[in-house]
């Protein structure tokens, strides 16, 4: 089983050469009908929840196609609106400054022979810390079946036996 990670992501070799792929594409997402939204840019793309069934948690791939000795990879990388992605990074930052300022005052504290009450907010902030890396998870327990829809949909969009997944 992998490791859990913040941002999941997956490599797909496909035995066609990148501009073959990425047609293949565009027109997989032309016949989606509102299933997904697909957008290709250069070698990049990006499928999402179409906007009246997205929510707070709804998950966003991106991937990038690169041409390879097999023919080309997809290097997908799910992760949650750019929005929310930027939140959950400021969340992190405004703790770890937090904390890294809270503990040179208890730091401090103690140097100068007071009682070093400040450092109480290293543990917490820890806590706080451990409840932000988890509620990650959360989420992508929420979307796990769109992930794997938002897969399917790009393995299937090629012919069968010409794609495998490498992770």
């Amino acid at each position: 089983m992998p490791a859990p990670e913040l941002r999941p992501h997956f490599d797909l070799v496909v035995n066609l050469p990148p501009a073959a792929v990425l047609t293949t594409l565009a027109e997989r997402f032309q016949a989606a009908n509102g299933t997904w939204v697909g957008h290709i840019t250069g070698e990049h793309a990006q499928i999402v929840v179409p906007r009246q069934d997205r929510h707070l948690w709804s998950p966003w791939l991106s991937f990038s196609v690169e041409a390879n000795d097999e023919g080309t990879v997809l290097s997908g990388r799910f992760a949650p609106h750019p929005s929310i992605w930027t939140m959950y990074m400021a969340f992190y930052a405004m703790l770890l400054f937090s904390m890294l300022g809270l503990g040179f005052f208890g730091l401090s504290q103690w140097l100068a022979g007071e009682a070093p009450t400040m450092l109480w907010s290293l543990p917490i902030g820890a806590l706080v810390g451990a409840a932000l890396y988890a509620s990650a998870f959360v989420g992508q327990g929420l979307t796990a079946r769109q992930m794997c829809a938002m897969r399917s949909f790009i393995e299937d969009s090629f012919p069968p036996g010409s794609a495998r997944w490498t992770s």
